[in-house]
């Protein structure tokens, strides 16, 4: 029977310390727990299992083998030299080439001995690692304010009313591989857009991602250049309820009536509007 005394090394926080560090890296790269075991298993070299590879994320393993620590440093090393393979598995591989190794802050690559020491504590994280500090209050209401008053830019720019810009920019996240955002998270930034909410500290954190990117201003950007690139990059309008149709056709007949003896006048953008919030939805 192991000694009891045995589980207080590494101390728990440095055992939670390495699962996030090995989380965060398959965040970085858009892996799941199971990428290292497939990847070993189709190109023929040892990997670590994904039921251990999921309990290291946890911090539930209080002594792994020491051939987990020499199997994270073989991974780092192929990943480094873009060693992938004979991988017939073309997804596989697509996934496996986004993925980055880990180095040192000087560009040296982390080899197994560094994984041992991170586990028990003695190797800090990688800089995108670590826990950033949370930010205030006047940061989260800046951030905000700045992200709606973008949208609003954005839907004056492009001659579309809020929930036309909100429709468009919704589709187009649904669209982006991968997603910036959860549908939790979606939601929230349409109160943010249209006025009604402000992002919290906490909220605002959980937006940055491991390469520090704010994740909810990189779906405003990317919308941004979808706009710019004309109509056939845009989402499509949302549906009209039933009788629309009809409705629509009807006013076209009377428009067309008036065009000739009334010149049809531009809709001012509303980009620059200073009253009090709308719904976007």
């Amino acid at each position: 029977m192991a000694n009891p005394i045995h589980a207080l090394y590494p101390p728990q926080e440095a055992r939670l310390a390495f699962g996030r560090t090995l989380t965060l890296w398959l965040e970085r790269g858009g892996w799941s727990h199971d990428i290292p075991l497939r990847w070993g298993k189709a190109a023929d070299f040892p990997a670590v299992a994904d039921s251990t590879f999921n309990k290291l994320q946890r911090g539930k393993i209080e002594q792994p083998y020491p051939v987990t620590f020499i199997q994270l440093g073989l991974m780092n090393a192929r990943l480094a030299n873009g060693d992938y393979g004979p991988i017939e598995d073309q997804a596989l591989k697509e996934r496996i080439a986004r993925q980055k190794p880990i180095t040192h802050e000087d560009g040296d690559l982390w080899v197994a001995t560094d994984f041992f020491a991170h586990f028990i504590g003695e190797e800090q994280a990688p800089p995108w690692a670590r826990q950033r500090p949370l930010p205030s209050e006047q940061e989260a209401t800046a951030r905000s304010n700045g992200a709606s008053e973008q949208f609003r830019f954005l839907a004056g720019s492009h001659e579309l009313s809020l929930p036309q810009a909100w429709h468009g920019l919704a589709a187009h996240v649904a669209s982006m591989r991968p997603r910036p955002l959860t549908g939790e998270e979606l939601e929230v930034l349409r109160t943010v857009l249209s006025g009604w909410h402000l992002w919290s500290p906490q909220q605002l954190q959980a937006l940055v991602d491991v390469e520090g990117v704010m994740r909810a201003e990189l779906a405003l950007s990317s919308w941004a250049k979808a706009l710019e690139q004309g109509p056939g990059s845009g989402a499509p309008e949302p549906p009209r309820p039933i009788g629309a149709k009809t409705r629509a056709a009807t006013s076209r007949a009377r428009a067309a009536g008036a065009t000739a003896t009334k010149p049809a006048t531009k809709a001012k953008p509303q980009a620059g509007s200073k009253s009090s919030p709308k719904p976007i939805s």
